[in-house]
């Protein structure tokens, strides 16, 4: 039986993992698309409107109801 170790600082992960530098990239955009979405969703009341409409339209397409 073989068992391995993991390095301090290196992910066990997928592949994506062993490239560091692409891995918190991701992060970060992610945390920006995040925040931009808040941000409109919070300081303009159409669009937080429009934002409501379409998340009930995907509960109920989901859920089945009509």
């Amino acid at each position: 039986m073989v068992q391995t170790q993991a390095v301090a600082g290196q992910s066990t992960g997928g592949w994506w993992g062993r490239f560091s530098p692409v891995n918190k990239g991701l992060q970060l955009i992610g945390v920006a698309v995040t925040g931009l979405f808040f941000y409109r969703y919070f300081s303009d009341p159409a669009e937080r409107e429009s934002v409501k409409a379409s998340v009930d339209a995907f509960v109920k397409s989901v859920t089945g109801e009509k």
